[in-house]
């Protein structure tokens, strides 16, 4: 294991091998069967649909915010100071990621369009989302 790896939240989520900075645009790693066309995330070899073989690929950068609320009081064992905010975001390919956002619950209508990016999830590196076009 990489020093890179080892500073990430969740082996296997994001699609880049390369370093990264908290805010850098990222790919979620995904699987797509070509059997049946179904995609997951996070990605699995086989296709829970028809059982086919899936293949990885990263979904798409930007999403649309499909539901959102805010946390006000942590969870056991939180790494993320409350309050923030988290957002389902629904994916072009078809899948939709819970996600933190790197905007206010004031600032996330739904429909709004955001971006997946590196982030800082306590002392390592996961994935969140920012509004697109770098605000938040």
């Amino acid at each position: 294991m990489t020093a890179a790896e080892r500073d990430r939240l969740g082996e296997g989520l994001l699609a880049e091998d390369g370093p990264l900075v908290p805010g850098k645009v990222v790919g979620l790693r995904a699987s797509h069967c070509p059997a049946c066309a179904r995609w997951e995330f996070p990605a699995l070899a086989y296709c829970p649909g028809c059982d086919g073989r899936a293949e990885p690929s990263a979904l798409s950068a930007q999403a649309t915010v499909i539901g959102v609320t805010a946390v006000l009081h942590p969870p056991p064992g939180a790494l993320v100071p409350v309050p923030y905010t988290v957002a389902l975001a629904a994916f072009p390919e078809g899948v939709a990621v819970l996600g933190v956002v790197t905007a206010a619950l004031d600032d996330v209508p739904l429909g709004q369009r955001v971006e997946t990016v590196a982030m800082l999830i306590g002392e390592r590196l996961g994935y969140g989302f920012q509004l697109a076009g770098g605000a938040g």
